[in-house]
Order: C-alpha cells, then sequence, then structure tokens
C-alpha cells in the first residue's frame, strides 16, 4: 500500500511539473508571436520605420517571472517639449514666440491622445531641465497645467533628455512584461547642445528596443540628428499648421504598432 500511494505521488508530481513547463514555455511563445505580429504590422503599413532589430534582444531586461503585470498591453507616450531660448524667436510662428504656438499645439495633442494610454513629460527650460509629469494616466490636466508654466531660457540637452525618457519607458516595459506600445515625442526647433550623448541614446534605443521615436523639428528643416530615415519618424514644421499636424501624425503613426488579436 505504501508503494502504491508513492508511486501516486511521483505521478502527480510529475504532472505538476510539466504542466507549468508547458506554461512558461507557452508565456514566452505568446510574447515572441505578439512581437513578431508587431514588426510585421509596422513593416506593412509603413515602411519608413524598420524595427527588425528591434526584436533581436530580448526587451526589457531583468524581467522577473512574478513581475506583477500593468496594463498589460497598454500604450506609452513620452514628451520631451523644447523650451529654450531659442524658442522665443518669432520665425515660422505667424508673428507669435514659437515657445507659445508649441505649448498649445502640444496641449492640443495631449487632448488626442488615447484616455487609457500613459503620458509623461519632460522639459528642458528656464526653471531647468527634469520631468515635468510622471509617466501615467488620468493626467491630462496636470500635463497642460505644466506645459503652461514652461518659460524659455537655457541649453537644448536633447541626449539627456531622451536618455531620461528611455530609462522611464523601460521601467513601464517591466511592468507591462515588454508587450504594448512605447512612444517618445520630441517637439524641437534646434541642435542638441549635447550631442554625442543624443547620438548614444538614438543607437541604444533603436537597437536593444521597439520604443519609437517621433520627432517635430520645428523650423530647423531636415537636418537632425534625430531624423534617421528608416529607424525614427521625423516632421520638419515650418508654421503653426503643419506644427500640429506633426503631432496629429504621431498618433496616426503609432496605429502601425497595434497587435492584432489571435484568431
Amino acid at each position: 500500500m505504501r508503494k502504491q500511494t508513492q508511486i501516486f505521488l511521483f505521478i502527480i508530481i510529475s504532472i505538476v511539473i510539466v504542466a507549468y513547463n508547458n506554461f512558461t514555455s507557452s508565456k514566452s511563445a505568446i510574447q515572441h508571436t505578439i512581437q513578431a505580429k508587431s514588426q510585421n504590422i509596422s513593416s506593412s503599413k509603413d515602411s519608413q520605420v524598420d524595427n527588425t532589430q528591434n526584436f533581436k534582444m530580448s526587451w526589457p531586461k531583468d524581467i522577473k517571472d512574478d513581475a506583477a503585470i500593468s496594463d498589460q498591453f497598454g500604450k506609452n507616450f513620452y514628451l520631451i517639449l523644447d523650451g529654450s531660448g531659442s524658442m522665443d524667436d518669432r520665425e515660422c510662428s505667424d508673428g507669435r514666440r514659437k515657445i507659445d504656438v508649441a505649448k498649445i499645439a502640444m496641449k492640443n495633442f495631449v487632448n488626442d491622445i488615447d484616455p487609457m494610454a500613459k503620458v509623461g513629460l519632460f522639459a528642458f527650460d528656464f526653471n531647468g531641465v527634469k520631468e515635468r509629469v510622471a509617466l501615467g494616466k488620468n493626467n491630462r490636466d496636470l500635463l497642460k497645467s505644466e506645459i503652461d508654466k514652461i518659460r524659455d531660457g537655457g541649453r537644448t540637452p536633447l541626449g539627456q533628455s531622451l536618455k531620461f525618457a528611455y530609462e522611464k519607458l523601460t521601467q513601464e516595459g517591466r511592468k507591462q512584461l515588454g508587450y504594448g506600445e512605447y512612444h517618445i515625442v520630441v517637439l524641437t526647433d534646434g541642435i542638441s547642445s549635447d550631442t554625442s550623448l543624443l547620438v548614444e541614446s538614438v543607437s541604444e534605443i533603436i537597437k536593444k528596443s521597439p520604443v519609437v521615436i517621433h520627432t517635430i523639428g520645428f523650423c530647423i528643416g531636415e537636418n537632425h540628428t534625430l531624423n534617421q530615415p528608416g529607424k525614427t519618424y521625423y516632421k520638419a514644421a515650418n508654421d503653426p499648421k503643419s506644427l500640429s499636424a506633426g503631432l496629429g501624425d504621431v498618433l496616426a503613426e503609432s496605429e502601425s504598432f497595434k497587435v492584432l488579436s489571435f484568431e
């Protein structure tokens, strides 16, 4: 009788182990399938950005098996607004200051983002180089309030800004186990004051993650480090209308990264 009990227990334990291994394998397979579908969608809908290499490496790193899934397939937009001294100019702004036009366009963009998406804001201006609103939901009024507070002044540390935004999106990526969408949206009117760090940050983001970089170059044409055809989205805006249109295109571009439901 004792021997039969031992055999029975051995069978039960074996079943449990096999079931757990199958669950783990399925979880990994689903994630890889979703990433592959996302890659195929972006390639077929819009050939401007080639995300093939983004999925060669696991992102984000250091996901624990017991990580809590937070809004697993959620969208994330991290905004970077240039409030540097040159934004006081009135070129390309129909007689208004560029910073005033940019703030209006950015607030309208915030209104248009999916209300279920998480949004964060980083800015550099007279008040310093820092995060203004943490990545999160239900923060639209706060975002617009902080945008209104931006005052022109200072340099253009785009490298530092992009690096910070990527770190915040990576943290959220761990919570979502790598699922979902991740977008950095930059509105700038100048050349970076920390070009080396910017080049390094852009390279890391493109090579190691599915994070998409969208840039609106306000009154600076096409010649910018963030304009990398096939790797980043870049729109040149030479007046308030094209500035707003460029930000609107970000949401249209993000539709290219929707994940199809499994049939």
